[in-house]
């Protein structure tokens, strides 16, 4: 979603990301996450999503690790001049 839409998606918890997307409720998966588009100029070519176990309330500290975090992937798509679907687990 944050690829198509361009901007990032923050969700703080299963409700509330059941809430965003229905069609998700009862689906495992992490109990909050971000989404960040990696934009190559005015593009968003790609996302970067993070997970974590417990819900959480984003600070201003997160939201400026995430958005440095997606800055510099973006920055390594934009000079490879390519891209590849991939997914890294940390």
């Amino acid at each position: 979603m944050s690829r198509r839409i361009g901007e990032p998606v923050w969700v703080t918890s299963t409700a509330d990301r059941d809430a965003r997307y229905p069609h998700l409720a009862g689906v495992p998966g992490s109990a909050a996450s971000v989404a960040f588009p990696l934009l190559v100029g005015d593009t968003a070519r790609a996302a970067v999503v993070v997970g974590f176990a417990q819900p959480r309330a984003f600070d201003e500290d997160d939201r400026f690790f995430v958005r440095t975090l997606a800055h510099l992937c973006a920055l390594a798509l934009g000079l490879t001049g390519g891209m590849r679907q991939s997914v890294l687990v940390l």
